[in-house]
């Protein structure tokens, strides 16, 4: 009984062997350890695994809709260790803010973001946000934001791709209608 519980969890070795010879990607192998599931920062966050390991060039999107008269929508991609990258879109100011949150330290990314609007992101309640990770000439990494498919902002990133596991939303989410998964 405690074989068949083991082999349930980990695994048994015939289907590890199995495993090592397919060369199909598994989205979820059995014998891979999750990082522990985040609290979430807030009482109305919405949070959604990534199903498997990003590689370069992969991306995420998500779709929703804001309430009527919104104040905020905060989206959020989370490493395995805690570090996270976020878009604050602030409707109360109009404003848009992107922070990166690694080891214990806040930066606050500028760029061509802080021209636009809060609202240039939503086609009326409806937002389209996502992200690219990627390799930067093998030295290093980054994460592009983006806004109905379009670039938002670039930056450099401590964490490799497949470290990236959640994707939050936060604020005035009514409903999350589309999650979409591009893998390269």
């Amino acid at each position: 009984m405690l074989k068949a519980c083991c082999d349930c969890l980990f695994g048994s070795p015939e289907e590890q062997q199995k495993n090592e010879r397919t060369s199909a990607t598994q989205l979820n192998p059995r014998n891979r350890q999750l990082p522990p599931w985040p609290q979430p920062r807030s009482q109305t966050e919405k949070m959604f695994l990534i199903p498997k390991e990003l590689n370069p060039e992969d991306e995420v999107s998500i779709q929703g809709t804001v309430t009527n008269n919104p104040n905020s929508l905060t989206f959020n991609v989370t490493v395995e260790n805690g570090d996270y990258y976020q878009l604050e879109v602030n409707f109360v100011e109009n404003r848009l803010f992107i922070r990166k949150m690694e080891e214990n330290y806040t930066e606050d990314i500028n760029g061509r973001h802080e021209n636009m609007q809060a609202t240039d992101l939503l086609s009326g309640l409806n937002f389209n946000l996502g992200f690219t990770c990627g390799e930067k000439n093998g030295i290093g990494y980054y994460i592009q934001l983006k806004y109905d498919g379009y670039p938002l902002e670039e930056f450099e990133i401590n964490n490799s791709c497949n470290k990236i596991r959640y994707i939050s939303l936060d604020g005035d989410v009514e409903r999350v209608n589309k999650l979409e998964f591009m893998f390269s």
